[in-house]
């Protein structure tokens, strides 16, 4: 009984790393983006840059990654996490609602291996663009967003 208790234990606790995962990039990257804010930083480990971006951890092992420089667009990326059936399941609904509530459209995708990309539409500027990439050979699976130049 008390090895079923921990092999519980492990498995919720390893649960709560991969959805916090989802849980970081909304809280610490797009809800800041949207609201036309920094990234949200605080808690997490300095990284040295990775192939041109700033770079932070989180407890859980995902890095946090934005763009470096102050001449470059807006960026925060979630990745290196494992993509899971729970984190696909609510970043699509939460994506089903964006698109219903008519905050963002689809852009099209260029092959079956691009990620998914919706456009804020008519109520921020300079618009943003959530990325999403089940898998990527560079950073695993990420979840980015990025201001454009295009304008509301």
């Amino acid at each position: 009984m008390r090895f079923s208790g921990i092999c519980l234990a492990l498995t919720l606790l390893a649960g709560a790393a991969r959805a916090d995962a989802l849980d970081a990039f909304m809280e610490r990257c797009l809800t800041p983006l949207e609201n036309v804010a920094a990234p949200q930083l605080d808690g997490l480990i300095d990284r040295d840059p990775e192939d041109g971006f700033l770079v932070w951890q989180g407890r859980e092992g995902w890095k946090l990654r934005t763009a470096n420089g102050l001449d470059t667009p807006e960026l925060c990326m979630i990745s290196e996490f494992e993509w899971t059936d729970e984190i696909d399941s609510r970043i699509m609904a939460w994506m089903d609602d964006a698109l219903a509530e008519g905050r963002y459209e689809v852009l099209p995708k260029v092959s079956l291996q691009s990620p998914t990309v919706l456009r804020s539409v008519h109520w921020r500027e300079p618009r943003i663009e959530l990325v999403v990439q089940r898998f990527s050979p560079e950073h695993g699976a990420f979840m980015m967003v990025r201001e454009t130049d295009l304008e509301a």
